[in-house]
């Protein structure tokens, strides 16, 4: 019982009990104890009156917490899905929120960054100037400036960094961070900035969509652009699902045990080949590699944990969520993966039917959980997620 309604009730008691006095003291010769119970009684309905504008405040409060609620999440759905790469940090620069488009331009998941100063992000020889310029907008409202900033596996690029101060009542709280990334142009540079220069000059082998790419035993492809699913075939000859590489990631027959093992491209991609002997034989390659392989066996990992889910919505929700960070790339809907999977893909990474996962997406999509793109790339909502 909230206080309002508990004053309230005991108003009501003290109503009934000063009018069983004043019917009481009617009859007494003096008249002092009558007058004294009126003036109480219309005390008591001061005290309702006060009561009732309680209540009253207690309602608009209350409606007026709901709607901030609703504005908090309308704004945090405009911060989370903007186009431009932004981060929040509190005025000494520890960031406190990163939005999906500065996940996906760092390379890096908000959780890995959160709590973090936002100086590991900036590389070592422009950390003075970046130091220069969070002094500088504590006094004015506005900074920009250049910097070379780190993410994933030690990549590097160039970009234009612009802080704004926000203020409530004159005085600064938070800091947004708006990051543009400055394209350099460097001719004959076919590998992309996540890649390291060990693989600068090594040639890129593409394969089209639809195309098995061959599996070498001594090899490792490092996929450069596209995605490429990863399967196996059960004893009834059944394709399984039991990856997707995409930009950055690594594949091949050495870091597998299964028998049968194969990889098609979903989309158009571009290849690097790695000698098995070459990355023994260089310590550079294989600090490279080390963390690749890592994140192959934690995606491996995150399917078994999948395929032991009992409920069949609860194992297709960990995929697509699996895809989401593993394909995906942020838009104003949602979270669209690179690639299109079939529902038999899902199917059988689901360990289910295909007519069971037809329905279940389409029971999403009546949800608005999911949602297809004009080119029927499946968007998967951050409600999901």
């Amino acid at each position: 019982m909230s206080s309002v309604n508990l004053l309230s009730q005991q108003i009501q008691t003290m109503n009934v009990r000063i009018l069983d006095l004043y019917k009481n003291a009617i009859g007494t010769k003096s008249n002092f104890v009558p007058i004294a119970l009126k003036e109480l009684g219309l005390a008591s309905e001061e005290l309702e009156v006060a009561v009732e504008e309680l209540h009253r405040q207690n309602e608009a409060l209350a409606q007026a917490h709901q709607d901030i609620h609703v504005e908090q999440s309308r704004y945090r759905n405009l911060f989370e899905f903007a186009p431009d790469s932004c981060l929040i940090t509190d005025v000494q620069g520890t960031i406190q929120d990163v939005n999906l488009a500065a996940e996906a331009l760092l390379n890096r998941c908000s959780q890995n960054l959160v709590g973090k100063p936002f100086a590991v992000l900036v590389a070592l020889p422009d950390r003075n100037q970046f130091r220069t310029a969070l002094t500088n907008v504590l006094e004015s409202n506005h900074i920009q400036f250049s910097a070379r900033l780190q993410c994933y596996l030690d990549q590097q690029f160039d970009a234009l960094i612009t802080i704004d101060a926000l203020r409530v009542q004159g005085k600064i709280f938070a800091l947004r961070w708006t990051i543009a990334e400055q394209q350099n142009c460097q001719p004959g540079r076919a590998i992309p900035k996540f890649a390291s220069t060990e693989f600068e000059k090594r040639s890129l082998i593409q394969y089209n969509r639809g195309e098995i790419i061959p599996l070498a035993d001594q090899s490792i492809w490092l996929v450069i652009r596209g995605v490429v699913k990863l399967c196996s075939f059960s004893d009834t000859g059944e394709e399984v699902l039991v990856g997707v590489a995409a930009e950055g990631m690594i594949f091949g027959t050495s870091l597998t045990s299964l028998s049968t093992y194969q990889a098609i491209a979903l989309s158009d991609v571009e290849v690097v080949a790695i000698s098995l002997l070459e990355s023994g034989q260089s310590l550079g390659l294989a600090q490279v590699l080390v963390p690749l392989i890592t994140q192959r066996l934690q995606q491996a990992e995150r399917l078994l944990t999948i395929h032991g889910q009992i409920r069949v919505c609860d194992r297709l929700s960990g995929l697509l969520t699996l895809l989401a960070q593993e394909i995906g790339e942020p838009t104003s809907q949602g979270i669209r993966l690179k690639a299109r999977l079939t529902h038999q893909d899902i199917a059988t990474a689901c360990s289910t039917t295909r007519v069971t996962i037809t329905r279940l997406l389409n029971q999403l999509q009546e949800e608005g959980k999911i949602k297809f793109d004009s080119r029927s790339h499946l968007v998967i909502c951050r409600s999901l997620l």
